[in-house]
């Protein structure tokens, strides 16, 4: 055998033995690449549906809203009204004729008393029910950040409020601990209120929901849902904290959780937006940071901390 012939059968034996469907890999690569630009197709159509119902909400909000202002205004007007009125009259019967009797007089006194407190009562409900219905318009307004001194400790607890008392509106009977600690050598930052409270509101509302499932669980006895809200000054930078005690975040998902329509919650109860749109708050338009940390059954601690003033390119 001449050094051709060998060389001949080696390569044929191989080519028999190690067969290299080329075309075959081909095709398959391109289907499954096909198949992947279907899927994402699929999903991006899917947020897109979802991201206009969100708009046309926000929409409609920004609409109730509107028209929740002029009949709060009536409210607290009136309630105002009512308790001047009523102070007028208490003047009129002390100065009444002593024919009316002591005893007459110290009744009505003391109807009116109790009118100036409800009427009182009335008008501060009335602005309370104002200042929320205010900050669900800014939650549906979109634009230009707008960088302004805040008082980050007042804001930070105005959406507390918000967060706490919405939760307890759609969760009747449902009731939680909810601790602030809020530094008092905190002074005014330079930021974007409207956003910032966006992330607070989202922050507190998903530590409402954490506990109120572990609630529903059950699995651990005589469990107390609690949340606690610190903010902190960190020198050149400033520090917001939300921490509870529900369900905690499976390790498999801390990492999606801050993605777009990714939720842990219950069905039905969140869109899984609300991370996506802080992180983005937070990162983007604050250049800060937001960080999470989480252990299943042990809870949930989310701290976001953005720089002192106005970000570089704002």
């Amino acid at each position: 055998m001449n050094d051709e012939e060998g060389a001949a059968d080696v390569s044929d034996d191989r080519a028999h033995v190690h067969p290299q469907p080329v075309a075959a890999k081909s095709q398959a690569t391109v289907a499954d690449r096909l198949e992947a630009q279907i899927d994402r197709g699929a999903v991006l159509e899917q947020q897109l549906v979802a991201q206009e119902k969100l708009a046309s909400l926000g929409a409609l909000m920004a609409g109730i809203v509107h028209e929740l202002r002029n009949p709060l205004n009536f409210v607290i007007n009136f309630g105002d009204l009512l308790r001047d009125l009523a102070a007028e009259l208490g003047e009129v019967v002390k100065s009444a004729p002593e024919g009316m009797g002591a005893q007459t007089a110290e009744t009505i006194d003391d109807m009116l008393g109790e009118i100036i407190e409800v009427a009182g009562k009335v008008a501060d409900h009335g602005r309370k029910a104002t200042g929320i219905v205010e900050s669900v318009l800014q939650q549906a307004r979109t634009g230009e950040p707008v960088f302004e001194p805040t008082d980050l400790n007042a804001l930070t607890q105005e959406y507390v409020n918000l967060a706490y008392h919405g939760a307890r509106a759609q969760f009747r009977g449902f009731r939680v601990s909810v601790k602030t600690e809020y530094d008092p050598t905190l002074e005014a930052v330079v930021l974007d209120p409207r956003a910032l409270g966006r992330v607070v509101l989202n922050l507190v509302s998903n530590a409402l929901h954490a506990t109120r499932e572990a609630a529903l669980s059950q699995k651990v006895a005589d469990y107390a849902p609690a949340i606690t809200v610190t903010t902190k000054d960190r020198g050149d930078s400033v520090e917001i904290a939300v921490k509870d005690n529900g369900m905690g975040i499976a390790e498999a998902d801390l990492a999606r959780v801050v993605e777009p329509f990714f939720t842990t919650k219950l069905p039905g109860e969140g869109t899984g937006l609300g991370l996506s749109i802080s992180r983005e708050i937070v990162e983007v338009e604050h250049r800060g940071s937001l960080r999470i940390g989480s252990r299943v059954g042990e809870g949930t601690e989310v701290v976001v901390e953005v720089p002192k003033g106005r970000p570089w390119g704002r």
